[in-house]
């Protein structure tokens, strides 16, 4: 999938829930269904898609990303590496990175 597909891919399909979760290739961002997210940005810079949620939190998908639906979910998977980079409450510059190889990201739909 070309990078511009999964950006106007996973645009649509924000477009249609209100709040999501998030497991990253770990596991769940936090408490399973404790931190809710919206999608507020959904570019492709450089070649590679971002997705901003909110104001605090950025996911850089390097390569070309498969953007699937899963159970309602959605599932973004084969990419070269994924970027989380986030700041936490309180502090002005970005706070934790962590770069991911394999696995998938996936928003669950609430």
């Amino acid at each position: 999938m070309k990078v511009d597909e999964a950006r106007a891919a996973v645009a649509a399909w924000f477009a249609a829930v209100d709040w999501v979760g998030l497991k990253l290739p770990t596991g769940w961002f936090g408490r399973p269904y404790d931190n809710q997210f919206q999608l507020t940005g959904a570019h492709v810079l450089a070649g590679r898609l971002v997705l901003a949620l909110g104001d605090r939190f950025l996911l850089t998908f390097a390569g070309e990303p498969r953007v699937t639906e899963r159970g309602g979910n959605l599932v973004i998977s084969g990419f070269a590496h994924v970027v989380w980079d986030r700041t936490a409450w309180g502090d002005s510059a970005p706070t934790r990175v962590d770069v991911f190889t394999e696995g998938e990201v996936e928003f669950v739909r609430y």
